[in-house]
């Protein structure tokens, strides 16, 4: 408890409250910067954001607010100016060159790439794009040096105090500091036994007090942790990309997507155009569109590789769904077969013909078995995967025929008839599928699918839960 109890204190000593920062320095700032609220909001957030660029930074912040806010310009208005900005770059400098130390550091590791960057993005906000030149001479200059050390005194403090001429703020500020430091012992391992959120908390605060991790040339006062904020980085994702083993359960919905897959169907059946005729055998296509799906999956997944990666893992499952579909009408009022004969009652010579009409009571059932790895991953959440996919599409519907009895002679209709058949029937299909894969923190899948077998794509929704 003691040790935890050390570590927030390092947090609190490492992070002063921003909301309170404007009204330590609100008497040096002028007037006119405070007179609405709008720009108070303005000069309290620069005040936050260059605290934690270097505390030093305030007190070129507040100096460029002074010179800003001076009425008539002369030269030293001027040189506040100047110096802000020059030190502004130079810090970001430093920052970026403290940043990119520890992105080396990380791309030497042997993670797998997905990892690495993860732990690398945890610093790029600090890389800046231009190189600026530092030049070490005037990089701190100001004629009141003891008066500078002061502002970032009353930051370090976090109370409003007097300047003191006969106190040396450099030395208060680096006790301060190495108070800091010190308070970092144990923290590692302390670090380690903390939560993912917790540690992310307490990884923040370091970022913001970057200047006291790495080399001691980052501030001036010759102090340095010998903790390392990329040891802190690897900790934070050690476990984020973990490979995981265990059964899954999803249940899943395909909307409709335009001209998605069709499946061709060819029924055949037996009828007699007349009484005295053979029995003719006719063959009725039946294209059918699926418009949309829904269905469950149980399975299990093996873990190959501790971390994801491609092939880090195995799918196995099995489902079951109910598909919605729809009758391509290209189909209806097609011919299926015509022919003549004569009417052995009456010696007229007739003709007959049959003609498709439609279908009723569709129900369309799948059962599939399915194999699937990953092959890239984008993010722990945005992956490739490919598989293989076993189904039988079970069908069931009437269909509808039309017969008619014509005259030769006028082309008239005598008789016509309807014909109700039905169908039942299956078929096997196996195809290669790729799926471009989004997966939300609340099991909520999204999956853009290719299959080879349709030669379509196919848009699901997915709850997966792994157990």
């Amino acid at each position: 408890m003691y040790s935890l109890r050390v570590l927030f204190l390092f947090i609190l000593a490492s992070s002063i409250n921003a909301q309170g920062l404007l009204s330590i320095y609100k008497k040096f700032i002028p007037q006119a910067f405070l007179n609405n609220a709008e720009s108070r909001e303005i000069v309290e957030d620069n005040l936050q954001t260059y605290s934690q660029l270097h505390p030093d930074q305030i007190y070129y912040y507040i100096k460029f607010l002074q010179a800003t806010g001076t009425k008539e310009k002369n030269l030293v208005s001027n040189i506040h100016s100047k110096t802000f900005f020059e030190n502004r770059k130079k810090y970001f400098q430093k920052r970026s060159d403290w940043a990119d130390f520890q992105i080396k550091k990380l791309s030497e590791t042997d993670y797998t790439n997905l990892k690495k960057n993860s732990m690398i993005s945890l610093f790029e906000d600090f890389v800046i794009d231009e190189q600026i030149k530092i030049s070490d001479s005037n990089f701190h200059f100001d004629e009141e040096a003891n008066y500078r050390e002061y502002f970032t005194y009353l930051f370090l403090t976090g109370k409003e105090e007097k300047f003191n001429s006969e106190s040396n703020y450099h030395d208060l500020n680096k006790k301060l500091f190495l108070s800091i430091i010190e308070k970092q012992e144990h923290t590692e391992r302390i670090f380690r036994s903390l939560e993912r959120n917790r540690q992310k908390k307490v990884f923040n605060q370091i970022l913001i007090t970057w200047y006291l991790f790495g080399e001691k040339k980052y501030n001036k006062y010759d102090v340095s942790s010998e903790l390392e904020p990329y040891l802190f980085a690897q900790i934070i994702e050690k476990n984020k990309f973990k490979t995981k083993s265990g059964f899954l359960l999803s249940a899943y919905f395909n909307p409709p997507i335009h001209e998605l897959n069709q499946l061709n169907h060819t029924f055949s059946f037996k009828d007699k155009p007349a009484a005295h005729l053979q029995e003719q055998t006719f063959s009725v296509p039946i294209n059918l569109k699926y418009d949309y799906s829904y269905g469950l999956r149980l399975g299990y997944q093996f873990r190959m590789k501790d971390e994801l990666a491609f092939l880090s893992s195995i799918k196995f499952v099995a489902g079951y769904s109910l598909i919605n579909s729809i009758v391509v009408d290209q189909f209806l009022n097609q011919e299926l077969g015509n022919g003549v004969f004569i009417d052995q009652s009456t010696g007229v010579k007739k003709e007959w013909e049959y003609s498709s009409s439609g279908t009723s009571n569709l129900n369309n059932h799948l059962a599939e078995v399915l194999i699937s790895t990953p092959i890239w991953f984008y993010s722990k959440n945005v992956f490739i995967e490919f598989g293989l996919q076993f189904q039988i599409e079970m069908s069931q519907f009437t269909y509808t025929v039309n017969k008619g009895i014509y005259s030769s002679s006028s082309s008239s209709l005598l008789n016509s008839e309807k014909l109700v058949k039905d169908y039942q029937g299956s078929e096997i299909n196996v195809s290669s599928h790729i799926s471009l894969i989004y997966q939300t923190k609340n099991l909520l899948e999204f999956q853009l699918s290719s299959y080879s077998q349709f030669n379509s794509v196919l848009l699901s929704l997915q709850i997966n839960y792994l157990f």
